[in-house]
Order: structure tokens, then sequence, then C-alpha cells
């Protein structure tokens, strides 16, 4: 079985009403990629990326919740 490219998993998801924007999800993909660089040599650039995971927390809480209540619903 060959492995779809996760744009089409994402695009998938979203057609399904799983996750509000595939965009979006490659948005926070890249905040997560950033963090796990490491950025010993340079405090200021880790401070940016720390406050862009912690902008981007209410969309991951809202991500969740809409996950949560479509698995709910499932039920």
């Amino acid at each position: 079985m060959q492995a779809k490219p996760f744009i089409d998993i994402l695009n998938k998801l979203e057609k399904l009403g799983l996750i509000s924007s595939s965009e979006q999800w490659q948005k926070l993909r890249e905040i997560r990629n950033a963090i796990s660089h490491e950025y010993d040599d340079s405090p200021e650039l880790m401070a940016q990326v720390l406050n862009a995971v912690f902008n981007a927390r209410i969309a991951l809480f809202e991500i969740y919740g809409g996950l949560k209540m479509k698995y709910q619903e499932r039920l």
C-alpha cells in the first residue's frame, strides 16, 4: 500500500469536516517543525517559535474540540 501525500490526507479530513482548514493545519505543522530544531545559538529565534506556539494554542484547542465532538456524535 502506497502512502498518500500528507496534503491529500489533510484535504480529505477537511472535506469530511474533521478539520476546518488544511492550510491552517499546515501552518501548525510548520510551527511544530520549528520546535523540533535546536536553537541553542539563537535565543531570539527560539522566543519567536515559542510565541508562535502560544498564539496557535487557540487553534489547537478548537481542532481538538471539533474532533472530540465529531467522535462523540458517531458513538
